[in-house]
């Protein structure tokens, strides 16, 4: 049985946002209060509401595409709910290499958001 454990919907993206997610494979997501020097890098969503710690194996959609959980940092839940801010990391990094603020995803192709682009976490 599936239980979604966090949904958000992208309500602003930076100038540079994009061009972070195609070059660096990094999507930086930061609730309304996004500081201001980092508003430009980063996808600007409206909740911050985690149902449960997202965990390796979990699966998050972003729009029509879908992708695993390989590994959470040690801080990522912890930011996302204080925050709304963690960084979905696409790239494929040895574990020691890895950022505690980030949740690392495999999965087909980097998605392309919009404005009301949805972000879902689902546990099997």
């Amino acid at each position: 049985m599936q239980e979604v454990i966090y949904e958000t919907e992208v309500f602003a993206i930076g100038d540079m946002a994009v061009q972070l997610l195609n070059d660096e494979k990094l999507l930086v997501l930061f609730g309304a209060e996004a500081p201001e020097f980092l508003q430009e890098v980063c996808y600007k969503h409206n909740n911050n509401s985690v149902k449960k710690s997202i965990a390796n194996g979990d699966i998050v959609k972003i729009d029509d595409k879908t992708y695993r959980v390989t590994s959470v940092g040690d801080v990522a839940n912890q930011n996302l709910l204080a925050m709304g801010h963690c960084t979905l990391d696409f790239n494929v990094k040895p574990e020691a290499d890895r950022l505690p603020g980030s949740i690392h995803l495999i999965g087909e192709q980097i998605p392309a958001l919009n404005v009301g682009s949805k972000i879902t976490v689902i546990r099997e």
